[in-house]
């Protein structure tokens, strides 16, 4: 993994975040604490390995429940 790709993996973590109260439910997601996620997301730590994996597909999973969201509805002419 790459310097840049953790760069952005970290910045998509932080605006997934960003609302209020979002970090508890983050890191409960991640199985870390609130402390470990904000120290990857400030960047005084990074994730070991097999936490690279579960942001990967946490993240994916964020991608596409968004994509969901903005998918327009079918409708009859």
């Amino acid at each position: 993994m790459g310097s840049e790709e953790l760069k952005q993996m970290m910045a998509e973590l932080a605006r997934i975040c960003k609302p209020h109260g979002r970090q508890k439910q983050v890191a409960k997601e991640l199985g870390v604490s609130e402390q470990i996620l904000s120290n990857w997301i400030n960047g005084s730590r990074v994730p070991l390995m097999r936490n690279f994996f579960k942001i990967e597909e946490f993240l994916k999973k964020q991608t596409r429940a968004r994509k969901r969201a903005t998918k327009p509805e079918f409708q009859n002419p």
